[in-house]
């Protein structure tokens, strides 16, 4: 087999020469900790920023063996291998500049840690998101892992290195970092962990039979951000970790077939309650059919527009389902019936970026004069 090698071009450049090479080939051998071969494990060479450079990436035979073709010779690759699903007794390993040569590698053992959450007066809470990290480095992905808990206020994670983890709970099912948290430090040996967590006052929203699946957000108007969301369907959700002396407004959205619920085209029946407090009766979610909000953008020369949003109290909640980069057109859908703030965002190529505001009603336009 053969490959080429890198070539940098300019757009429009004519006579470009690009020098073919004979490409390298390595059998992988992969291993558990006890030195039996793997089978059915992933391996795959990338090029740094993690292109994949195989459109299929092989697996390993009964052996543990996979061979990988059309390597370039000087090397310089990301090995990663990844044990086969039904593996949880195994990590995941990678290999920086490896050197496109046969290789062994033996995956190392993952631990199962079972987290249990806890009110402070020891009662489970459930629907909350727990994520376990490094200790050392809470930023390496490859060694953390989150779940959320079940009824019994408890959840396993899987695949953990045996390594000291920081395992913290948050009140909220998203990886925001947003609403009460707990947090607790385990080691490397550790198979459990048990959280005790500041659920704080609660609010109650009721869905309707008729309804599908909902995006429902609780911000504080004082706020920039959401203080807790869930994704529910009919019948009663509980949003947690709330402050007993605050209204809020709770703002709800309808999941549309194929579409994620932070989608804004996807909004065809949307609902907003103001002044809503925790601990009352349950609020009912009435979804009613959503509108839009276009606009226009007069940007000052060399700027851009790069995000345009409605503000629910003074989070940017609603964002723009389309917008015109250059130009500065914008529509956001998905929005009820009122008069509302509009914030749009722009920036020059050098990073500077300024963001301003404007009044419109739900079904008219706006423009804005950022000259």
């Amino acid at each position: 087999m053969y490959g080429s090698e890198d070539r940098t071009a300019r757009g429009g450049e004519t006579g470009v020469v690009v020098r073919m090479v004979r490409a390298a080939s390595a059998l992988v051998t992969v291993l558990d900790a006890d030195g039996r071969p793997v089978a059915d494990a992933t391996v795959d060479a990338t090029t740094p920023g993690f292109h994949n450079r195989n459109r299929e990436i092989p697996s390993t035979n009964a052996g543990g063996m996979a061979r990988l073709n059309g390597l370039r010779p000087e090397g310089g690759y990301d090995l990663l291998v990844a044990p086969p699903p039904k593996r949880k007794d195994l990590l995941p390993s990678r290999l920086s500049e490896w050197a496109s040569a046969d290789t062994t590698v033996r995956l190392r053992c993952a631990r199962r840690l079972v987290v249990r959450v806890q009110d402070e007066d020891g009662k489970p809470v459930d629907a909350v998101r727990v994520v376990a990290r490094s200790a050392e480095d809470p930023g390496d992905l490859d060694l953390s892992e989150w779940g959320t808990t079940d009824a019994s206020g408890s959840v396993t994670l899987e695949g953990l290195a045996r390594l000291p983890m920081v395992v913290e709970a948050r009140m909220s099912e998203s990886s925001l970092d947003i609403g009460p948290g707990a947090t607790a430090t385990v080691e490397g040996e550790a198979t459990e962990a048990v959280l005790r967590l500041d659920t704080g006052a609660a609010i109650r929203v009721r869905t309707p039979e008729s309804a599908g699946r909902i995006y429902v957000a609780v911000g504080d108007p004082s706020l920039s951000h959401v203080c807790c969301h869930a994704e529910c369907g009919p019948g009663e959700t509980v949003l947690r970790g709330l402050n007993p002396g605050t209204a809020y407004d709770v703002f709800g959205t309808e999941f549309v077939e194929g579409r994620g619920s932070l989608d804004p085209i996807a909004r065809a029946r949307v609902v907003l309650l103001r002044g809503v407090r925790p601990g009352g009766e349950p609020v009912t979610l009435a979804l009613a059919p959503a509108k839009e909000i276009e606009g226009n953008v007069l940007l000052p020369k060399a700027w851009h527009l790069v995000g345009a949003a409605v503000l629910i109290g003074n989070c940017p909640l609603i964002g723009a389902g389309s917008f015109d980069y250059k130009r500065g057109g914008f529509r956001i859908d998905g929005v009820p019936e009122g008069r509302w703030r509009v914030r749009v965002v722009i920036r020059t190529d050098e990073g500077e970026e300024r963001s301003l505001e404007a009044e419109a009603e739900t079904g008219g336009t706006v423009t804005i004069d950022a000259r």
